[in-house]
């Protein structure tokens, strides 16, 4: 047989196997995507009486100014970002071997990351707060404390307004389940793509994520290393956004009932929201040994991740005028008062380390691993691959 006829019969089969690996995918592409609605659904639903109940009262700490919000809100929330940014980070491979060319997969992950203990509570009184009050707080993973502590702000001799900082969740273990598809270019390398439309979240809001990844095997540039078969050895380098959005209610009686309110009608407290983003980045040097039903992998790598908080809306802020607590136009100040950016606890750059396994059950690969970090992160996947 000639070597023209040879390479069409390559190019036939590449071809049918290419047309049956995507009529599965669109049939798995589908049902993996309702089961991973079905995780997020799941996760979500163990917050809206922990996590999304703390968002009113983070509304609250605007009425004790911008600056004060800010700091409250980025001590409560950055372990929440790091472990979020952690899971986020993780599920991009199973093994270091690359696809072959139009080869792809499709896998759903769930990440657990776990919130170290020291980042269960924060000191107020290390905060640069104008309010009054001090204590031992706890963050978003901390414990539940009906006696957490207190902040007042008073004005003239005046009381404008008291409130809790925001209550602890209980929840050390930050789960995130991950939906992404793979497939093999050329240069033994694969384009990996994560996907989740916004979907809404109950009446509690909204949540989406997307992202990016690629893997590139250098084991074809090391020639001793590509005479061994079952080695594998890539880089690889991902990014991954998740937003979420819910409105909130913090009306003038929440803040001060005794408090009146001169506020125009310019100035209307509806369609409050809080937005959050979380942005992660990660790069890794993975190894693997690949038999036929069996992977060994592991990477080292870093990992870096930042959120965005937004408050839009108008907030109720409250002043002294005439010897009477009140809200005025002026007071309000402006409308979406907070915006900011919080710095994940891993742009220390702190090494990351990954150690797991893959089974593969024919076109189904089950995975599981493990990375160990400031926040480390327990993962399992399962893959529909065609390779």
């Amino acid at each position: 047989m000639s070597m023209n006829n040879t390479f069409t019969l390559k190019i036939m089969f590449m071809r049918a196997n290419f047309q049956a690996g995507l009529k599965n995918f669109k049939y798995m592409k589908t049902k993996i995507a309702k089961l991973t609605l079905v995780l997020c659904f799941a996760v979500c639903s163990m917050l809206p009486g922990k996590g999304y109940s703390q968002l009113d009262i983070m509304g609250q700490l605007v009425s004790g100014g911008v600056s004060d919000a800010e700091q409250i809100s980025e001590a409560y929330l950055t372990p929440f970002i790091d472990a979020f940014g952690a899971n986020l980070n993780s599920g991009w491979y199973n093994t270091a071997k690359p696809h072959n060319l139009l080869g792809f997969d499709i896998t759903i992950s769930f990440n657990t990351a776990v919130v170290p203990s020291v980042a269960r509570s924060y000191d107020l009184s290390a905060l640069e707060l104008t309010g009054e009050g001090d204590g031992i707080a706890p963050t978003f993973s901390g414990k539940r404390d009906d006696n957490r502590p207190e902040l007042a702000y008073h004005a003239h001799g005046y009381e404008l307004t008291r409130f809790k900082v925001p209550n602890g969740t209980g929840v050390g273990y930050i789960p995130t389940p991950v939906l992404q598809a793979g497939v093999g270019l050329p240069f033994d390398t694969d384009i990996i793509v994560r996907y989740l439309p916004n979907i809404e979240i109950g009446s509690t809001g909204k949540m989406g994520l997307y992202g990016f990844g690629i893997k590139h095997s250098i084991k074809q540039w090391l020639p001793v290393i590509d005479r061994i078969p079952i080695i594998n050895l890539s880089i690889m380098g991902g990014y991954t956004n998740f937003n979420t959005s819910s409105a909130v209610n913090v009306s003038p009686e929440l803040i001060n009932e005794n408090a009146i309110d001169m506020t125009s009608d310019d100035v209307s407290f509806d369609n409050q929201e809080i937005v959050f983003d979380v942005n992660s980045y990660t790069a890794n040097l993975i190894g693997s040994i690949d038999i036929p039903f069996f992977v060994v992998y592991g990477s080292v790598g870093f990992a870096a991740n930042t959120a965005n908080l937004k408050m839009l809306g108008y907030y109720p802020i409250p002043t002294v005028e005439g010897g009477e607590v009140v809200f005025t136009d002026d007071s309000v100040g402006g409308k979406d008062p907070i915006d900011f950016t919080v710095q994940g606890d891993a742009n220390k750059y702190i090494p990351r380390y990954n150690i797991g396994m893959t089974f593969k059950l024919g076109l189904f690969h089950l995975n599981f691993d493990y990375t160990y970090a400031h926040y480390s992160v327990a993962s399992a996947g399962i893959a529909f691959s065609f390779r």
